[in-house]
């Protein structure tokens, strides 16, 4: 059973897709080679921008990527770096057995575009 959260962020997806301007890219995985995710930020200033995701397409997939961005956006890399995937599962209200592994992917994603440009 998804949580209302889950189901809210199915309803309600965060950006995804490309992000045009994106200075950072990071990816868990090969997109059609299995389950991925990339995760691409727009870095300014004052921090990240904007922030956009692409996977393959699972409801836990989904909605963790939705989440992420949405944690993202508005904050500065120091605290984004402190996101970690307890986190995100906490917040998503919990996942299903055999989905705990979504917000890893999603987390090494972030990490590695935090230390990369496009």
């Amino acid at each position: 059973m998804w949580s209302d959260t889950v189901q809210n962020l199915i309803v309600n997806p965060g950006p995804c897709g490309r992000l045009e301007g994106a200075a950072h890219y990071g990816a868990f995985g090969v997109p059609g080679e299995g389950p991925y995710f990339v995760l691409w930020l727009a870095v300014g200033e004052a921090g990240i921008q904007s922030a956009s995701f692409d996977t393959y397409g699972c409801v836990a997939a989904l909605a963790t990527g939705t989440l992420l961005v949405r944690l993202l956006v508005g904050r500065t890399l120091a605290q984004v770096e402190e996101i970690t995937a307890k986190d995100l599962t906490l917040l998503l209200g919990g996942l299903p057995e055999g989905k705990g592994h979504i917000p890893d992917m999603a987390i090494t994603a972030l990490k590695q575009a935090l230390q990369s440009g496009v």
